[in-house]
């Protein structure tokens, strides 16, 4: 009769040979763009080496050299939203958001039943526009992602809204920026 530790040691021996043969899918949803898949490749100059993999399905995730250890580039996308009731052209927030790390902003989407007209401004204690045209969802959505003014943002740099005119009496906006992190 084996001892309870040699057969616990047979079972990993054992699992560890079938994971060397065997490439394997986890995370994976059907129907999704983002999975992870992990397993094994045989070297093909040596067939007894095995190296693992992790290769990140449709995240955008590149590698410099994918037979040894490297640095892999993985984009930082976010996108934050900022939603209030019944706006009016005095609500300028100053210092509603702050960059925890250095951001660059990529692009302005707004939503509103009415008319609002306003721009984000990042706040490195001189407020400058994003953009050099002022947002203005009608009734709808409106989205810039051709920004052409300070979008750039250090470690601590605030974002203040100034909320520049409104029209027909909106009951709600909701305004998004999405970044991309620096570092």
């Amino acid at each position: 009769m084996m001892p309870r530790l040699a057969w616990v040691g047979l079972l990993l021996f054992l699992l560890v040979v079938a994971l060397a043969f065997v490439d394997f899918q986890v995370g994976r949803v059907a129907g999704s763009t983002l999975g992870f898949v992990f397993g094994q490749v045989r070297d093909e100059g040596n067939p007894l080496t095995i190296r693992p993999y992790l290769d990140f399905v449709g995240a955008g995730i590149t590698c410099a050299d994918t037979t040894a250890a490297t640095e892999c580039t993985i984009p930082m996308t976010d996108t934050k939203c900022l939603w209030f009731e019944h706006p009016t052209a005095v609500d300028d927030f100053k210092s509603f958001w702050f960059a925890q790390r250095a951001v660059t902003l990529t692009s302005l989407w707004a939503e509103s039943d009415q008319t609002v007209t306003f721009m984000l401004q990042v706040d490195d204690g001189t407020p400058a526009d994003v953009d050099s045209v002022d947002l203005a969802p009608a009734a709808g959505t409106a989205e810039d992602t051709a920004l052409d003014g300070d979008t750039t943002m250090a470690t601590g740099d605030r974002l203040d809204l100034d909320l520049v005119s409104v029209a027909n009496a909106p009951t709600w906006v909701s305004i998004c920026w999405t970044f991309t992190w620096n570092d």
